[in-house]
C-alpha cells in the first residue's frame, strides 16, 4: 500500500484538522500535486506526517502551501503517556525523519498548525523561520465569560447590531460567493477567495456536515453580513466574511461571530480566529477575547540567488 493509501486509513482513524484531509487536499490542490511522507515504527505505527503541495515551474520545484489552506505540514502521532523530555525528544526524532525525507526542492515554504510548537529540526537543517499568530478561544464550555471577555465596544455592536438584522443560515453557496465578491468589488480589493477551489471546497465540506454559512439580514431581508464556518472534530474555524461596508461599521461580522460561537459550543472545544498580522484585522479579531498564538511559518531556498529573488517580491523570507 503506498502512502497516499496508508495516510487516507490513518486519517480516517485518527482526530486531524480539516486542512489535513485528504479530501481536502484534493479540493485545494488537485489529486495529483499533493503528497504525503511517513514515519512509521517498527510495529507499523505511523507516528508523523509531513503533507505537502508540490509544483513545478520554469523547471524549478516547490514545496508550498495549498491555495486557502492556513495550516499544513508536519503532524505527529505522540504516544500515550511521554514525559516532558520523552516528548520533545520524540519530536525531534521524528520531525528530523520526517525533514530527511522530503524530495529535493528549489523552494520551501510550510505554515504549521498551532500544536506543532518544535521546530528545532528545521533550524538544524538550516531552514528559516518567522512567527505569524492567530486568536483561539480554547474553551467553549462557558459561553458566558466568552461574552464578557469581548471587548465593550464588540458588546455594544453585537446588541446593536442584534437590534437591527437576523442572522439566518445560507444553505446555497453561491449566495455566499456572490455576495463575497460584491463585498470586495465595493471595497476595490481583489477577491482571495478563488472560486473554482472554495467551490470544490465547499462540495467536500457540505456533504460531510463540516461547515455553516450564517448570514445578517435586515428588515427587507437583504444581506448585510455573512460568515463561513469549518469545521472538524475538535475545532471550528473562522475561515471567511464579507460585509456590505454600506452598512457603516463591522458591527454586523461581530454578531454573526458570537453566533458562530453559540451554535459551535456544543460541537467542538476550541474556535480558531484564523488570525492576520495585518494591524487592522488584528485589532478586529482581538476584540473576541481569544487566546494569542504563534504559529510557525517555515522556509529555504536551495540557493542563495533564489531565495534573494524571492524575497524581493515576498517579504516574509527575507
Amino acid at each position: 500500500m503506498d502512502n497516499k493509501n496508508l495516510y487516507h486509513s490513518f486519517y480516517s482513524k485518527n482526530e486531524l484538522p480539516i486542512y489535513f484531509a485528504p479530501e481536502w487536499l484534493d479540493a485545494v490542490c488537485g489529486k495529483n500535486d499533493w503528497d504525503v511522507i511517513l514515519e512509521i515504527n517498527a510495529d507499523k505505527i505511523i507516528q508523523g506526517i509531513l503533507v505537502y503541495k508540490k509544483s513545478k515551474k520554469l523547471g524549478l520545484s516547490f514545496i508550498t502551501m495549498p491555495m486557502l489552506t492556513p495550516y499544513s505540514g508536519i503532524w505527529l502521532n505522540y504516544p500515550k503517556g511521554l514525559h516532558t523530555h520523552s516528548k520533545v525528544s520524540f519530536e525531534k526524532k521524528i520531525t528530523k525523519a520526517l525533514i530527511e525525507k522530503l524530495p529535493s526542492f528549489s523552494f520551501y515554504y510550510q505554515q504549521f498548525h498551532p500544536r506543532f510548537e518544535n521546530w528545532l529540526p528545521y533550524m538544524w537543517s538550516n531552514y528559516s523561520q518567522r512567527t505569524s499568530y492567530t486568536y483561539r478561544i480554547n474553551d467553549l464550555s462557558n459561553l458566558e465569560k466568552i461574552y464578557i471577555d469581548f471587548k465593550g465596544s464588540v458588546r455594544t455592536d453585537i446588541k446593536k447590531a442584534s437590534e437591527a438584522l437576523t442572522v439566518k443560515p445560507i444553505h446555497d453557496f453561491s449566495l455566499f460567493q456572490e455576495f463575497m465578491q460584491t463585498s470586495f468589488d465595493k471595497q476595490n480589493k481583489p477577491n482571495p477567495y478563488h472560486t473554482e477551489r472554495f467551490q470544490s471546497i465547499d462540495s467536500f465540506l457540505s456533504n460531510n456536515n463540516q461547515r455553516k454559512i450564517l448570514g445578517a439580514f435586515n428588515a427587507r431581508n437583504e444581506l448585510i453580513a455573512a460568515n463561513y464556518i469549518i469545521q472538524d472534530k475538535k475545532t471550528a474555524y473562522y475561515f471567511a466574511s464579507a460585509y456590505d461596508p454600506e452598512f457603516g461599521s463591522k458591527a454586523p461580522v461581530s454578531l454573526l461571530i458570537w453566533e458562530a460561537l453559540q451554535q459551535v459550543a456544543n460541537e467542538v472545544s476550541c474556535f480558531d480566529f484564523e488570525g492576520s498580522i495585518i494591524p487592522g484585522i488584528e485589532h478586529f479579531i482581538r476584540g473576541f477575547g481569544g487566546e494569542l498564538t504563534p504559529i510557525h511559518k517555515i522556509f529555504k531556498a536551495s540557493n542563495r540567488c533564489l531565495g534573494f529573488l524571492i524575497s524581493l517580491k515576498f517579504k516574509d523570507f527575507k
